[in-house]
Parts: structure tokens; C-alpha cells; sequence
């Protein structure tokens, strides 16, 4: 750009500021000459009208503001809609008539490791519902579950429908047998040393573990409860519950010489484990 050129566009340039700043000044004198010349009653005027714009303003922008989210929520549920509608429509070009029917008792998903936690859109589960009666016999859990149940479920329950495994059962079965046979069997001074030894022995074991260790006794204690309460029949829990009602009764019928003979066993079960403890922390 030649020398005059530029020093004629920078001339342009100043002499538009200068052109602009007195047409401001002259707008602010006018506005001032205006002011002093008008009353009371029409500063007041002017001065409501101002506020009134103001209110009306701020009235827009917090409509605006609240009516924000609403549409931006509104603009992506339509395009997640647009893009299920998309991924469908590839689907369905991709793939043939014929692979898109489903049979529950010909899929091979059926029979894999975990398969209860897998989910497929393209199978109508609801029109496949019925899985059969509880005949099969889970290999890894033990459980019984349907004919048609998928892997993985009786698994991370964590807990055994229906019937138990019959070795298992009888393995129970005959372990309480024995055990009830040898108590039976039993001195009333055998069966109080038995009975001294096992106290004996449950404090020191109460008394030398930490809290955690109790946390975790006390949680696999109401664990082994409720998947005990969960598993027994309707007759087992009315026994229990009948149990349960005659035990209170018989504290409530007690008398004052059998309550003082049961509190005091108490606490000398109680003292006796804090004895035991204080010997392992003098130890320690």
C-alpha cells in the first residue's frame, strides 16, 4: 500500500472517531438539556418507565433461564431418539429375516457361564416365559432351579431354592443323629464338664478377638440365619415361632427365685469372660 494511501485511511479512521465521539457528546448534552428542562411529574414519568423496562427485562431472562434446561433436555432425548432410530434401521439392513427369529430352546447362550446376566433386544423374552418346573440340579451351587433358567442366577443368590442336595441333607442329618445319641448318652457330670468346657472355651475365644473379627462373627451369624429362615418349610417355621412363644412364656410364668437363678448364671458367664479377658490382656 503506497505511503498517501495509508495515510489517507488513517486519517478516514481518526476523522470517524472523532465524527462519533462528538455525536455522543452532542446525545449526552441533549439528554442533560432535556432533563433539567422537564418537571417533577415527568421525571417521575420517565423514571417509572425506566423501572418498568428494567422488570421486564429481568422477567425475560429468568423465563429464559428456567425454560433453558427444559429444552436442552427436550433436544437430547430427540437426538437419542433419532440415533436408536438410526442403529435399528442399520440392524435391520444388516441382517436377514431368518436370524432375527428366536427359539429359547435353541440357543446356545442358553448353556454358557453366566448367561442369566446377558441380554439380548432382539429376544422377545416375554413370549418365552415359561422355563419349565424346578427339575435340574445346578453343577457348580447344588441348587435346584427351572429346566430352562439360565446360568449364573442360583449362583450369586448366594442361597438354595426348593429342595437341598440330598448328600448334603443326609450328611446334616446323620451328623445331628450322632450328636443327639452321645448327649443322650451322656453323664449329668459329663454333660456339665461338657457344658463348663465349651463355656470355657467360647470366652477365651470372645475375649482374644479384635472388633473386626467380631463384626464379621456377627455377620456370618446373621447371614447363616436368614438363609436358615429363608430355606425351612412353612412346618419348620410354625415349630420355631411355637418355640419362641413357649420360651417367653415360661420367662413370664418364671418366678422371682428363677429369674435370680437365670441373671445370676448370666453374669457369671458374663464375669468369667472378662476374666479370661483380662488374663490375655495382662499377657499381652
Amino acid at each position: 500500500m503506497p505511503l498517501n494511501v495509508a495515510r489517507v485511511s488513517k486519517r478516514y479512521k481518526f476523522d470517524w472517531k472523532v465524527i462519533g465521539s462528538a455525536t455522543l457528546i452532542l446525545a449526552r448534552l441533549k439528554r442533560t438539556r432535556n432533563e433539567r428542562r422537564e418537571t417533577d411529574e415527568q421525571r417521575e414519568e420517565r423514571r417509572a418507565a425506566a423501572r418498568q423496562r428494567y422488570h421486564e427485562l429481568l422477567g425475560d431472562a429468568s423465563t429464559h433461564l428456567s425454560q433453558e434446561p427444559d429444552s436442552i433436555q427436550e433436544i437430547r432425548e430427540l437426538g437419542r431418539k433419532q440415533d436408536r432410530l438410526r442403529r435399528n434401521v442399520n440392524q435391520l439392513s444388516t441382517s436377514d429375516e431368518e436370524s432375527t427369529v428366536y427359539d429359547i430352546e435353541e440357543q446356545l447362550w442358553l448353556n454358557k457361564e453366566g448367561s442369566g446376566f446377558m441380554y439380548n433386544v432382539a429376544i422377545n423374552y416375554a413370549a418365552n416365559g415359561n422355563i419349565g418346573a424346578l427339575e435340574e440340579v445346578c453343577a457348580h451351587c447344588q441348587a435346584r432351579k427351572w429346566k430352562g433358567e439360565p446360568n449364573g442366577m442360583c449362583c450369586a443368590s448366594e442361597t438354595r431354592r426348593g429342595e437341598c442336595n440330598t448328600a448334603h441333607q443326609s450328611r446334616l442329618d446323620t451328623m445331628r443323629t450322632q450328636n443327639a445319641l452321645s448327649r443322650s448318652q451322656e453323664s449329668a457330670e459329663a454333660h456339665e464338664m461338657r457344658l463348663s468346657i465349651d463355656r470355657e472355651r467360647h470366652a477365651k475365644s470372645r475375649a482374644s478377638e479384635t472388633f473386626t473379627q467380631r463384626e464379621a462373627r456377627l455377620s456370618s451369624q446373621r447371614n447363616h440365619t436368614d438363609v436358615a429362615r429363608s430355606c425351612e418349610s412353612v412346618e419348620g417355621r410354625q415349630a420355631r415361632l411355637e418355640s419362641d412363644r413357649e420360651r417367653h412364656e415360661s420367662r413370664a410364668s418364671e418366678t422371682y427365685t428363677q429369674l435370680e437363678t437365670r441373671l445370676s448364671s448370666q453374669r457369671s458367664r458374663t464375669d468369667a469372660a472378662r476374666c479370661c479377658e483380662s488374663v490375655e490382656a495382662l499377657q499381652i
